[in-house]
């Protein structure tokens, strides 16, 4: 999954935030998440394109559970914190080849594991279903703030 983040209307740094996991992303309770995060700077049209440093990374857990009854819907969210980082500083400079990706912190978010909740499930009546939230935070060199925040759905399992 990937995010694009751009900021102000002069000389804007583009970038291309991507997450990724294995395919089918199946993930157990109390397992790692094989989670990777890339980083590029597309905004490399210019020789003084600014520099990113990312600030700030959190990923949490989103689960929505929906009952239908008749031509009723409620819905209930909660989200759980994963990880949380702030202080980051690692530049990742501008690059005129747009499929170079730097790794954010390599191995960084291999920490994060599974909660134990209720798996992914789907009845007549009821549906209840987890997601990954990424967000980052970013900031080049000359002090603009940039963010961006990936959700996809990931499937929560029972392990065997």
């Amino acid at each position: 999954m990937t995010a694009a983040a751009r900021h102000a209307p002069s000389q804007d740094p583009v970038l291309l935030l991507e997450a990724r996991l294995p395919s089918p992303a199946v993930l157990y309770a109390g397992d790692k998440v094989p989670l990777t995060l890339m980083l590029c700077n597309l905004a490399a049209e210019s020789d003084d394109a600014p520099c990113i440093q990312p600030r700030s990374l959190a990923v949490s857990l989103q689960s929505t559970t929906t009952a239908t009854v008749g031509v009723d819907c409620t819905t209930w969210t909660s989200s759980r914190s994963l990880l949380r980082l702030g202080g980051l500083r690692r530049v990742v400079g501008s690059s005129r080849e747009r499929d170079v990706l730097a790794e954010v912190n390599g191995g960084m978010p291999q920490g994060i594991a599974i909660p134990n909740v209720t798996p992914s499930f789907t009845t007549c009546t009821v549906r209840h279903e987890h997601s990954l939230e990424v967000t980052a935070g970013f900031s080049s060199l000359e002090n603009h703030a940039i963010s961006s925040a990936l959700v996809w759905n990931a499937e929560r399992m029972l392990g065997i």
